[in-house]
């Protein structure tokens, strides 16, 4: 079963690049994964932009503006959901395809990310046994638990982000999963503590 899910996953894999896509990222220098606290004040800044325009672009629109190589933010936020709710049980989790899946995952959001901004090195990680600076300020990610109304996080660099709910019942069905948030970016992104937002459900 092992080397059945590793066979489909590199099936995916070539799938995922054409051949015109994978030369370009050849002729690029090799991908750089730093800790976010590493990162220079511009470096971060631009990977918070282009989060944020990942979370506000759909698909459709970011693909015909970045490329094939574009998902977002709420695509691949609904693919982990749905490997994790699938009614035969976690399909990401808990069994030999974990690496495999997230791998497979990560890599698709450095891909988006970098089809936004291609000047940002690679997806930044954070490294919770680091303890200073703390991540977890104004600066970086915001509170930990959330200092808004329903412990919505209302400070750092994704304050007031935008969450799609789950249906109450899972769904099979991808586009079925995730419903996006409409609304305007500028309201959302306010840190004077309006927007409205409602706190997530997952």
């Amino acid at each position: 079963m092992f080397f059945l899910k590793l066979a489909l996953f590199l099936v995916l894999l070539v799938l995922h690049y054409d051949n015109t896509e994978a030369k370009v990222c050849l002729d690029k220098p090799l991908r750089l994964r730093r800790e976010i606290r590493d990162l220079t004040r511009p470096e971060w800044e631009r990977v918070v932009e282009a989060i944020w325009e990942m979370k506000f672009t759909s698909d459709e629109t970011g693909r015909e503006k970045y490329g094939h190589l574009y998902t977002s933010y709420d695509t691949l936020v609904a693919k982990h959901a749905l490997a994790a709710l699938d009614k035969r049980g976690d399909q990401g989790h808990f069994r030999p395809g974990f690496l495999l899946f997230h791998r497979m995952w990560v890599l698709a959001f450095e891909d988006a990310l970098l089809s936004v901004d291609p000047n940002i090195d690679g997806l930044p990680y954070w490294d919770y046994r680091r303890l200073t600076p703390n991540a977890f300020s104004d600066l970086y990610l915001g509170s930990l638990q959330g200092r808004g109304r329903g412990k919505v996080v209302d400070d750092g660099a994704f304050a007031n982000f935008p969450l799609a709910r789950l249906p109450s019942k899972p769904q099979s069905d991808e586009t079925a999963l995730w419903l996006p948030v409409e609304v305007e970016k500028r309201a959302m992104r306010s840190k004077s503590g309006g927007g409205g937002q409602e706190a997530a459900t997952w």
